[in-house]
């Protein structure tokens, strides 16, 4: 049996036969990449599609909000609009919202003025848009790819302090443990965590987890 397999193996049953919130797992490679949970504002955002409409000075753009997200909508708040697959974003605000315009999906319109004239986007372009719904002020976040999922529970990868390895007062050995965390919102790259953290916490965001942990899968949400 080779080392990794072993790590594999002793990291398969370590998570699957104990019960306790976290587990210590082997010693692995000390090129793992980590980042630390900090704790920053945020905003909390809205996606939808839509199109431009009207010119200059009437331009503005009309856009679809999912059932799910319609009461988060409201008149004044800021939002950003794309034309894809441009990644520069025009200054907006919701002027209007018309709820439940449609009866069987739930769907709602909002209409988007610019707070800066574009230029470059025609009347009946298509647009992506984000609104700010709200700010989250002092949350714990770490990147998604940190995140993993097994058996309806998210866990993370988090770093103990390092330990005097062997003889050479000047090596050190890496130590992890996988801990179950709770999830609170995210953004397009970076996920809220309410529980099981501390800011300072180093979690392992190396790509290649899923490699290191056949057991867990990343987590979409």
């Amino acid at each position: 049996m080779t080392k990794s397999h072993g790590i594999i193996l002793a990291l398969f049953c370590v998570i699957s036969c104990s019960k306790a919130p976290s587990h210590t797992i082997p010693e692995l490679p000390n090129s793992l990449l980590t980042q630390e949970a900090k704790l920053r504002d945020f905003a909390i955002e809205i996606p939808s599609y839509g199109i431009s409409a009207g010119d200059s000075p009437n331009q503005q753009f009309e856009v679809n909000i999912e059932a799910e997200d319609t009461n988060q909508v409201q008149v004044g708040q800021s939002a950003m609009v794309f034309q894809i697959p441009q990644r520069q974003g025009i200054p907006c605000r919701v002027s209007k919202v018309l709820r439940n315009v449609s009866t069987e999906t739930g769907q709602s319109l909002a209409w988007l003025i610019p707070l800066t004239r574009a230029n470059n986007i025609r009347p009946a372009q298509f647009v992506y848009a984000t609104i700010t719904t709200s700010i989250r002020k002092r949350a714990l976040l770490v990147p998604k790819k940190a995140v993993l999922i097994r058996q309806g529970k998210t866990w993370v990868i988090r770093e103990s302090p390092p330990e005097k390895k062997g003889a050479n007062p000047d090596e050190e050995s890496r130590k992890f443990t996988a801990v179950t965390v709770q999830l609170g919102e995210s953004t397009e790259s970076e996920v809220e965590i309410t529980e099981g953290l501390k800011p300072g916490d180093s979690v392992v965001v190396q790509d290649a987890i899923g490699f290191l942990y056949p057991d867990f899968k990343l987590s979409e949400e």
